[in-house]
Order: structure tokens, then C-alpha cells, then sequence
């Protein structure tokens, strides 16, 4: 048998003789498992996103500026190097650094074009 009619909001407070304890506290269970639900999907998302914040913000604290070394000659031509910071377009070169533990490593940095092996490069 199927229910045509309008749909009945909050059916489950409304007067009703045949209404049994159960059905009252079965309303109560669902009602606070909802708000349960959504002040936890709230509370998650408040909590992941203060990590994240906290996580971005000592980014920076963990870099430190390092001297590194163009260990390959880079392609390209060195004209418009003079310019102000910013203005001319580096490219990738492959440089080698110490870390201040003195291990060495290698590895990819933005430089100007045309660097010669030996260049430093913040």
C-alpha cells in the first residue's frame, strides 16, 4: 500500500492516539544523531583546516636561503640578465649545494640563461 498525499514535515512530533514511547524516542535518537553528525563534520573540517593553516605557516620558517652552484652550463644567452630582479625569464639548471650539516646535494634550481659552470645562485 502506498501513502498518496502530502508530505507530512516533523510527522514524527505531530498528535497522533496510536503513537507509541518507542516512536517518541526512536524521533529523539534520529534527531540527535543528526546533530551529532553535522557539529562533527563541522568540527572535522574546523580541525583540518587550523592544521593546515599551521602547516603552511611554518613553511617558510623551514627554508633557509642556500648558496648553490650551476654545476652544468646552462643554454641560452645572458642578455637582459642586467635587468631589475624578476624582469628577465630564468630557466632551469642543474646546481650542486652543502646543506648545513655538510652533506652535499645536487639537484634543479632556477637560473639565468647562459650561466656559466661555477655561477652561485641563491
Amino acid at each position: 500500500m502506498t501513502f498518496h498525499g502530502p508530505k507530512m514535515w516533523l510527522w514524527r512530533w505531530r498528535r497522533n492516539p496510536l503513537k507509541r514511547r518507542a516512536d517518541m524516542v526512536e524521533a529523539w535518537v534520529v534527531l540527535g544523531t543528526w546533530v551529532l553528525g553535522v557539529l562533527a563534520g563541522l568540527l572535522a573540517g574546523w580541525t583540518a583546516a587550523r592544521g593546515a593553516e599551521q602547516a603552511m605557516a611554518l613553511e617558510p620558517l623551514a627554508r633557509t636561503p642556500t648558496v648553490a652552484w650551476v654545476t652544468e652550463r646552462v643554454p641560452g644567452s645572458s642578455a637582459g640578465t642586467g635587468g631589475a630582479p624578476g624582469t628577465a625569464l630564468r630557466v632551469w639548471g642543474k646546481v650542486r649545494w652543502t646543506t648545513p650539516d655538510g652533506t652535499a646535494r645536487t639537484g634543479w634550481a632556477r637560473v639565468w640563461p647562459g650561466s656559466a659552470v661555477g655561477t652561485p645562485v641563491t
